[in-house]
């Protein structure tokens, strides 16, 4: 006859996975399901929604009003209150966090601090409003803190003024017609489809903006930022650190300055741009070809410039550095080791670049199979 032994666990074994699933049952029934969602109703034409956890989500919205959908979720759900009220013009709808902490679950986020008043309004200088008074609150995964967040769904008739305060989380507008200002602390926003004005004030976070017509905005202090297709008279970028792409623009005119990181502009239509980069290289392509002004100023890093082959510009080139190539036919009126002027064409419009540290290079935006244009080197 066989034997067979059977090795049964020992009482440490069985200690330890007694605790872990006593504390996976605890974690569940930590993790309390969402509550239905409330419905709120925000009349007048100016409107600001304040979250300082979770989603925003905007969409265009029928009728005369603009409705608030709030989920509450987490183990403190039933701790957030919702009130309304008024900031001067704007009528105000607020998600309160009644602590001075508050735990994000299901992120590794090592945390923000926040200036919050007891209405629940944060960041909103630009309305107006009081901001005395205000006291800290700490956000992160870190546990200890209040476990809620809240997801609100906004749906904004045509034609309202609409200003969006998030702290942590994400926050997405999509067909919005209307003024729209939205401020984010730490989280990434995504904006397609919306027709007016556009400003956009980040502190972290990923940002894209997309198919917009109207004046745009963006001031963002970290994480990458992408714009593409917008149409309007004025795109402004102000970008602390992280990469940014613009695709597909035609404005009057363009002011783009980024701190650190890699600038990438393709098909852009512009009558005057100001750009200035402090370091990473610098690539754009230019589908004007007569601007009335271009000035480009990089402190560490290359700048290439694609142009049509029908430029007409005078120009001005610097470059500490990396030597300056010019692959379409031009005029030289003056050149040195570093330095390079004269003009494309008849010289209508004007380009200024300049490079601290690398090269400048001109190159039209397609080059001859056989032979490239005239180029001057140092």
């Amino acid at each position: 006859m066989t034997s067979v032994s059977i090795r049964l666990p020992d009482r440490k074994s069985q200690a330890i996975a007694g605790i872990l699933l006593l504390a996976t049952t605890l974690a569940l029934l930590a993790a309390a399901p969402a509550r239905a969602a409330d419905r709120y109703t925000v009349r007048g034409s100016s409107v600001a929604i304040y979250n300082l956890v979770g989603r925003i989500d905007a969409e265009a919205g029928n009728g005369t009003d603009v409705v608030v959908e709030v989920t509450r979720t987490g183990a403190d759900a039933a701790k957030l209150r919702v009130e309304q009220g008024d900031v001067g013009s704007w009528q105000t709808l607020c998600v309160i966090f009644p602590a001075n902490r508050v735990t994000v679950r299901g992120n590794d986020f090592w945390g923000t601090d926040m200036r919050v008043g007891d209405d629940g309004r944060f960041n909103d200088g630009s309305l107006g409003g009081e901001e005395s008074g205000r006291h800290k609150v700490q956000i992160s995964s870190r546990t200890g803190g209040l476990e809620a967040r809240a997801d609100v769904r906004v749906q904004v008739p045509k034609g309202r003024r609409l200003a969006l305060f998030l702290g942590v989380g994400s926050l997405s507008v999509t067909n919005v017609d209307g003024d729209l200002r939205v401020d984010v602390a730490s989280a990434d926003a995504t904006v397609r489809g919306t027709r007016g004005p556009l400003d956009i004030d980040s502190g972290s976070g990923t940002i894209q903006v997309s198919d917009v017509a109207g004046a745009v905005k963006l001031d963002t202090g970290s994480g990458t930022t992408t714009v593409r297709g917008v149409r309007g008279d004025r795109l402004s970028l102000d970008t602390g650190s992280g990469g940014l792409t613009v695709v597909d623009a035609a404005v009057d005119v363009l002011n783009a300055d980024s701190g650190s990181g890699s600038v990438e502009i393709q098909g852009l239509t512009a009558q005057e741009i100001a750009l200035d980069s402090g370091s990473g290289p610098v690539r754009m392509t230019l589908l004007a070809s007569a601007p009335r002004s271009i000035e480009i100023d990089s402190g560490s890093g290359g700048v290439t410039l694609t142009v049509p082959e029908n430029l007409d510009a005078s120009f001005e080139f610097e470059a500490g550095s990396g030597g300056i190539d010019i692959m379409l036919p031009h005029e030289l009126t003056e050149r040195s080791h570093d330095h390079m002027s004269g003009r494309f064409g008849t010289g209508k419009g004007h380009i200024h670049i300049e490079s601290g540290s690398g090269g400048v290079r001109i190159e039209p935006a397609r080059a001859p199979a056989a032979k490239k244009g005239s180029t001057g080197k140092s």
